[in-house]
């Protein structure tokens, strides 16, 4: 009896625990993001009658002046940069003077995320592309991705980030792990607040270690190889979660990996409640960019070419 009496009791202290990944006041501020966002109207809307994609990037962190993937992200919403038609498997090239490109940073204005809805051309098939730009912030933007999912139903999803080395990254699975330190606002300046408590991304009890993509990491490398030799970039295909990878890139995955259970999700102590309802599950994965890519419009170009060949393969 009192072998049972001490289990419940561990039991409840580590339901407990999970509602304190963050402080109460974050919890507060990071339930009023939510719901500003739900306010603003900005969503995914599908454009045809294509398959539907979702692509992300994120914004500016301490030390960067700006993030590829971030900017990958706002110029592709662009049919300056890339027009109507344009395949991946394209030759052209882009001039730098006749483009104003985009540096993919998010104005304080717009509460941690911007929203694009266009149509591409991926793989010989007219898709309806969702491109969501977020700001690097714990859980808000994860929050933010698996809404969007849920309402668009998208076939594919793939969320690009900034690696930490000169290598390009296709990333394996996402682990229930984080480093906790902070989160940034959209000018790049660190969030103190947005700063777990524990070091996990979801700490309740029934949450596994790790998650696996459920794209074809294999094939998708294969098939960008030929890009990633034109821009001089060596590719990274880990078996398994990256050691270093335990940051808001791995938040995001390992929470949109965990919507395809169809099981609700919990965020900000309850603020946030998510009610995935997948009727059938897309291919989710997460690319890393380089760190020393350029802000360059050749080179800008011949990345989008490598984020749609690797969308294509789940289409």
């Amino acid at each position: 009896m009192r072998k049972t009496f001490f289990i419940l009791t561990l039991h409840l202290t580590i339901l407990a625990q999970a509602q304190m990944e963050f402080s109460a006041s974050e919890d507060q501020i990071l339930t009023q993001k939510y719901q500003s966002y739900i306010k603003s109207g900005r969503k995914c809307q599908a454009v045809n009658a294509g398959p539907r994609v979702i692509l992300t990037g994120f914004g500016l962190f301490e030390g960067v002046s700006f993030n590829i993937s971030g900017a990958i992200i706002s110029n592709l919403a662009s049919q300056d940069f890339w027009p109507d038609l344009t395949e991946a498997s394209t030759t052209q090239t882009v001039s730098s003077t006749l483009l104003s490109l985009d540096r993919g940073i998010l104005n304080n204005s717009e509460n941690g995320f911007r929203i694009y809805n266009r149509s591409l051309w991926i793989d010989h098939k007219q898709v309806s592309a969702c491109l969501i730009l977020l700001d690097v912030e714990w859980d808000i933007s994860a929050a933010i991705l698996i809404h969007e999912m849920i309402e668009f139903q998208p076939q594919v999803v793939v969320m690009t980030g900034l690696n930490g080395t000169d290598q390009a990254e296709l990333e394996a699975a996402a682990v229930n792990e984080s480093n906790r330190e902070p989160g940034f606002f959209s000018n790049g300046k660190p969030d103190s607040l947005n700063t777990p408590l524990v070091p996990f991304v979801n700490p309740q009890v029934n949450s596994p270690p790790q998650i696996s993509m459920n794209w074809d990491q294999t094939k998708i490398a294969a098939n960008i190889q030929p890009l990633l030799e034109d821009l001089q970039v060596s590719l990274s295909t880990p078996s398994g979660p990256a050691a270093s990878n335990d940051y808001i890139c791995n938040d995001i995955s390992f929470i949109a990996l965990e919507a395809l259970k169809n099981q609700p999700l919990h965020l900000a102590d309850g603020g946030i409640e998510l009610y995935p309802n997948f009727v059938k599950p897309p291919k989710i994965g997460f690319f890393h960019y380089p760190v020393n890519a350029r802000f360059d419009s050749q080179e800008l170009f011949t990345w989008s070419r490598v984020l749609l060949t690797i969308t294509a393969q789940g289409l």
